[in-house]
């Protein structure tokens, strides 16, 4: 079992992880670059003296701010395909940790899941490209429509695999629950949702077929970042529907926050009735000590 007097001994990378968290909540309180940019910079000045980034993870972690810079400046056309693309393909290396210069994954244990450059990705993307509402400003309509397609996809999994409920809590809910928010949930539905299909949709011209088109190729790679899951085919098909589910909420609302917390309540009800499964072990927070 992981104590979570870890974070103790390793101070200065809980100050590099703690900043980015400050960076993305200050994204819902006031949208400001001088609030998360300074954040974001603490995180990172930390992540670099304490051997968290080594100096070659800034050049992919710059390279995808230059891209969002240059989509920034409202290019169109082939132009804007190809910026939008190697965004997502940099994007999509920072989410596998398959960048090198990242030492998350070693220096602290596996099991907590901390993937600073995917984080970071959902920083960027959130700060610089994606509209978000202040959380006094979140309507009833993103949220109740959030709240049904919860509830939809958590009454798929019941119907679909009764023998596997076993509900189970314990303390180690709460971490696991705030962890998966911050360091997997909002990045996932920033790259996918609000860049992604968004960019799908205005290149394709933002008429019906574009949406379609966008709900779909996001449909389709949402398993994808998710192999873990697809490698139990218990939850293979609820996994494609959720990532529709995701898409259509999106495209709805055009409200990232609906998603967002769509996503997070299906995953606690995951949590707590089919913890068991043998995948939920290998998620974070699960082996805290509680």
């Amino acid at each position: 079992m992981i104590s979570i007097s870890i974070f103790y001994h390793h101070p200065i990378q809980t100050l590099s992880f703690f900043a980015l968290v400050m960076a993305l909540c200050s994204i819902w309180v006031k949208k400001t670059f001088w609030i998360w940019g300074s954040f974001g910079i603490i995180s990172l000045a930390s992540a670099f003296v304490s051997d968290l980034l080594d100096p070659v993870a800034f050049l992919p972690l710059g390279f995808f701010i230059l891209l969002l810079f240059g989509l920034g400046s409202n290019v169109q056309g082939l132009s804007r395909f190809l910026l939008a693309s190697t965004a997502f393909l940099i994007g999509g290396a920072l989410f596998f940790h398959i960048m090198p210069g990242f030492n998350d994954q070693t220096s602290l244990p596996y099991p907590l899941c901390l993937n600073y450059g995917k984080t970071f990705v959902g920083l960027s993307l959130l700060g610089m490209m994606i509209p978000t509402l202040p959380f006094s400003k979140i309507g009833k309509v993103p949220l109740t429509l959030a709240l049904v397609g919860a509830c939809f996809l958590s009454a798929l999994f019941f119907f679909l695999h009764p023998a596997l409920y076993n509900f189970h809590f314990s303390l180690s809910f709460f971490p696991w629950a705030l962890m998966t928010l911050l360091f997997v949930i909002i990045p996932e539905e920033a790259l996918l949702r609000g860049f992604l299909q968004k960019e799908i949709t205005n290149w394709i011209g933002g008429g019906m077929k574009a949406q379609v088109s966008a709900v779909a190729i996001t449909t389709c790679l949402y398993p994808l970042f998710h192999l873990t899951w697809v490698g139990d085919m218990n939850l293979f098909i609820p996994t494609c529907v959720a990532g529709f589910v995701y898409a259509l909420l999106y495209q709805m609302t055009k409200a990232i926050e609906t998603p967002i917390v769509s996503h997070f309540l299906v995953s606690c009800v995951y949590f707590l009735f089919f913890g068991h499964l043998p995948f939920f072990r290998e998620l974070p927070c699960m082996s805290l000590g509680l």
